[in-house]
C-alpha cells in the first residue's frame, strides 16, 4: 500500500493522488488505507521513511571510520541518490512532500537528529567546535540539505542543479565552515 501510495504521488502528483485511487491500485478497500493510515501525508511519510532509514544506516555505520566532515557527505550522496536514480519521480516526491508540509511535518526533525548525533560524534573527536550546540548544528545542516533539495525539485527547471548530492553538500559544505574545528 505505501509502495503504491509513492508511486502515485510521483507519477499522478501528491493532488490526484486520493486515499480512493490508493486503496484501488492497491487492491483493497478505502477502509483498509484508513485503517492504517488516517491522512494521506501519512502514506507520504511512511514511504519517504525508508530513505531516511539508508541515510541513518549509512551515518552509523560510519562512526568511528570516517571523519565528521565525510560521514556528513556520505550521507548526502545517499539521501540524494534516492531521488536522482529516477529524477522525474524524484522531483515529483519532493513536490508531493512540500505539498504535504515537508519540513513541518512530525517526523522531519528525525533528519535533523541524525546530523545532530554525527556533530555531537564529532565535538567528542575534537573535529567540531565544542563551544557549539550539536542540535542547532543538526538543525542548520539539515536546513541546508533541505534547500538545496527544494531547489532542486523546483518547477522551475532552469535552475535545477544536475547533480542534487554536489548542491547538498555545496550547501551544507559553506555552515560546516563555521562548524569544524579550524587546524592551527
Amino acid at each position: 500500500m505505501i509502495a503504491v501510495a509513492v508511486e502515485l504521488f510521483a507519477t499522478r502528483g501528491y493532488d490526484q493522488a486520493s486515499m480512493e485511487i490508493i486503496a484501488a491500485e492497491a487492491g483493497v478497500a478505502r477502509t483498509t488505507v484508513f485503517n492504517h493510515f488516517a491522512r494521506k501525508d501519512e502514506l507520504l511519510r511512511a514511504g519517504l521513511a525508508g530513505r531516511r532509514d539508508l541515510v541513518a544506516d549509512r551515518l552509523r555505520s560510519s562512526r568511528g571510520t570516517l571523519s565528521t566532515k565525510a560521514r556528513i557527505d556520505d550521507a548526502l550522496e545517499r539521501w540524494a541518490a534516492g531521488y536522482q536514480l529516477d529524477a522525474a519521480k524524484g522531483v515529483a516526491l519532493v513536490r508531493a512532500w512540500i505539498q504535504a508540509g515537508g519540513p513541518h511535518l512530525a517526523d522531519a526533525a528525525a533528519t535533523a537528529d541524525l546530523l545532530s548525533e554525527v556533530m555531537r560524534d564529532g565535538q567528542l573527536a575534537g573535529e567540531v567546535r565544542a563551544d557549539i550546540s550539536s542540535e542547532t548544528a543538526g538543525l542548520v545542516l539539515f536546513d541546508c540539505a533541505v534547500g538545496a533539495l527544494v531547489r532542486w525539485g523546483s518547477p522551475v527547471a532552469a535552475g535545477r542543479p544536475s547533480d542534487l548530492a554536489a548542491a547538498m553538500r555545496r550547501s551544507v559544505d559553506l555552515a560546516m565552515v563555521g562548524m569544524l574545528v579550524q587546524p592551527d
